[in-house]
């Protein structure tokens, strides 16, 4: 996972991470690497956040929901 440009770890299937960032605008990039040497990436996508917020990634898809 890449936020803001810099990679920021990596997480296992169906897991969470966790990632602090500065107010403002932030950039989301992911990476799925496979044992067969696939490679699946997400995004980017940016957005505005200024406080806590949840990003769920799904296959296709993406929710962004601020708490």
């Amino acid at each position: 996972m890449y936020v803001d440009g810099t990679y920021r770890g990596q997480v296992s299937p169906w897991g969470d991470d966790y990632v602090n960032v500065g107010a403002g605008n932030t950039k989301v990039y992911i990476v799925a690497e496979f044992t067969d040497g696939s490679r699946v990436t997400w995004g980017p996508v940016t957005r505005s956040c200024y406080d806590q917020f949840d990003l769920t990634i799904r296959e296709g898809s993406y929710t962004y929901q601020a708490r």
